[in-house]
């Protein structure tokens, strides 16, 4: 059962608590597939640094820390994006399977665009897009919404 009231803090714990665990679960999973095509670990957190920053982040010693603060930052915004949909739309804390799959093909979606706007999309491939597809849903939509509903429903 959901809690009819639940605290402001209730909210800010779920979000940043969801955040977190969808960051590192996506970050597992993005060293995982690195690892499987031949990259170093690193190379999603400079991407995404250069991504955010330009050359200037994405080079260097400071790319892979610029990286990860930019992918738990992202997930962390998201999951609070979430928390606030989940308090107008309560079934987004009851079906966290479907929801949170649902969820990850919105990100992922959004942020193809948002990659678009920065200069920095590719075409994707197979790989790249059944990659990001399992990405997104698994590691960290699904991941998202169940800490979510766990941490504001009622036991």
């Amino acid at each position: 059962m959901i809690r009819s009231s639940p605290d402001r803090r209730d909210w800010l714990l779920a979000g940043a608590a969801a955040g977190l665990v969808s960051g590192i679960t996506l970050a597992a999973f993005a060293a995982f597939a690195e690892v499987r095509a031949g990259q170093p670990v690193s190379a999603t957190y400079t991407f995404l640094a250069s991504a955010v920053g330009g050359p200037v982040f994405g080079e260097g010693a400071s790319a892979v820390p610029v990286g990860v603060l930019v992918l738990f930052a992202g997930t962390i915004l998201w999951a609070f994006g979430y928390v606030y949909g989940a308090l107008r739309q309560p079934q987004l804390l009851t079906r966290p399977l479907i929801s949170g799959a649902g969820f990850g093909v919105i990100v992922w979606f959004v942020m193809q665009v948002m990659l678009v706007g920065a200069g920095h999309f590719t075409a994707p491939t197979i790989y790249t897009f059944d990659r990001d597809m399992v990405a997104f849903l698994l590691f960290f939509g699904i991941p998202l919404a169940f800490t979510a509903s766990k941490l504001l429903r009622t036991t």
